[in-house]
């Protein structure tokens, strides 16, 4: 038994869900990044209420894909999430505020986003380096990340490995996944203009 899990975790690719909170905020703490971005595609199954062992996190994370970190300039970020966001999903993350408008045809498009470290709520400085933390999957340019590969020059990259193995020991040192404690209803991370 690594954990025992209180809620249902399931993703969505129009909001926010506990279960993509879970990762990209462990991926964001694991690396120290500012921000953590992952593909839903990365999720492979989904988890119920009760004990997970190492067959759930087999399930969920099948494939031996790593944690890397990368060195984006705000401007870079910025231009990252406008080129990502593409089409009637939107991407999971940790460490932003995004907002989004719906075209009314189920297109999705981003219109602003800044940072919250889970205290305050800061702008994007276009000229200061931030550290983002991805799987190697998108690094290497798979999914969305392909169109980022295209002007993105990667920096300072650190592998810091398997995500199973690294959030095992993460999941091992919540005690337990409290029904509610993923999401922060004061501070949505997916917003939609009315």
């Amino acid at each position: 038994i690594i954990v025992d899990n209180e809620e249902k975790l399931v993703t969505d690719n129009t909001q926010e869900t506990a279960l993509t909170n879970l990762l990209t905020d462990a991926g964001r703490r694991i690396t120290g990044a500012d921000i953590g971005l992952f593909n839903l595609g990365g999720f492979r199954t989904e988890w119920y209420p009760g004990q997970l062992n190492e067959i759930d996190l087999f399930l969920m994370f099948p494939f031996n894909n790593t944690f890397v970190s990368v060195e984006m300039s705000g401007r870079e970020v910025i231009r990252m999430l406008k080129t990502i966001q593409t089409g009637t999903s939107v991407n999971p993350s940790s460490g932003l505020i995004q907002l989004f408008k719906n075209d009314g045809n189920g297109n999705i498009r981003i219109l602003d986003a800044k940072l919250f470290d889970g205290y305050l709520v800061k702008k994007i400085e276009l000229d200061k380096t931030y550290t983002i933390c991805l799987n190697d999957f998108l690094a290497d340019g798979g999914s969305f990340f392909s169109k980022v590969k295209k002007w993105y020059v990667e920096k300072n990259r650190i592998d810091y490995g398997t995500i199973r193995e690294l959030m095992e020991k993460y999941l091992k040192s919540l005690g337990k996944i409290a029904k509610g404690s993923l999401i922060d209803p004061k501070h949505p991370r997916i917003r939609y203009l009315k």
